[in-house]
């Protein structure tokens, strides 16, 4: 009895988690992946005597993947849908996601228009990341990390402002950047750093945080190795770490800001699930 109590206990820990990790996706969700490329492939011929494939998806992700790889083919096998699928069973996570944004991309050059095969394969993919608790979402054509748990609000509240080239835009910008699936330390502090210039703009719009909460707030922006090179800067701490602090840190102020003065940024909040 005592040994289903704690399967049942770790289930619900389980089921508590937005996502189990950005480090590992299964073999089985691998596989869901492999049967919605296959159901959303497109196929065509030149002519009824050749037989030859107008538009074969599987040959021309083969391609691309080469291509992104730089290696002239994928895998030994011949034919292109066995080589994708061993690719995808057993390929790094890095390599994998990618695969999926290059299918992606072909089929956002299939039509000008409306894409039921892009829509299904979108659709289809994250509803089996988010079964499966895999921690990524397609957003935009472009794979994205999900957010740390708790700040899932934060990230999905879209802001539409007055002002969007020198607001909307760049922090549209920074979360892309920051949420890239493979974004690197540098990536992050791109991020960090467009933020800090979106929090940069409200302060000389007067649009200010208490005096106390300002001045700690610019403190870290123009004295941690954020935008200023100089030798005062400091820069021995973990990046990897406090850049995930400081871009939460500062799109919540940027947040809180608007909202402040929602007059004259003519401010329209929108909850996005």
């Amino acid at each position: 009895m005592m040994i289903h109590k704690d399967l049942f206990c770790q289930k619900e820990e389980v089921e508590k988690k937005m996502f189990l990790s950005y480090d590992n996706i299964p073999t089985e969700t691998r596989q869901k992946v492999i049967f919605v490329v296959s159901e959303n492939v497109l196929f065509g011929k030149i002519g009824a005597f050749s037989g030859r494939p107008l538009t074969d998806d599987y040959h021309n992700l083969r391609y691309e993947i080469s291509k992104y790889k730089g290696i002239p083919n994928i895998s030994d096998i011949l034919d292109d849908q066995k080589a994708i699928n061993e690719l995808l069973l057993n390929c790094s996570i890095e390599d994998f996601l990618r695969a999926i944004e290059l299918f992606i991309y072909m089929k956002e050059k299939e039509s000008t228009g409306f894409n039921i095969r892009l829509y299904n394969t979108i659709n289809d993919i994250n509803d089996i990341f988010k079964i499966d608790k895999v921690g990524y979402e397609i957003v935009d054509g472009k794979i994205q990390k999900l957010s740390s748990p708790g700040f899932e609000t934060l990230i999905k509240e879209a802001v539409e402002t007055n002002d969007p080239e020198n607001i909307d835009l760049r922090v549209k910008y920074s979360i892309s950047k920051f949420s890239r699936y493979n974004s690197s330390v540098e990536d992050k502090k791109e991020a960090v750093r467009t933020l800090a210039d979106v929090l940069e703009y409200l302060q000389k719009s007067d649009i200010r945080l208490p005096k106390a909460d300002e001045k700690n707030l610019f403190n870290i922006i123009n004295n941690f190795d954020i935008r200023h090179l100089n030798r005062k800067q400091q820069n021995d701490y973990d990046k990897d770490i406090w850049y995930d602090w400081m871009f939460y840190t500062f799109l919540a102020s940027i947040h809180v800001l608007l909202k402040l003065d929602e007059k004259q940024f003519n401010l329209e909040i929108q909850h996005t699930e």
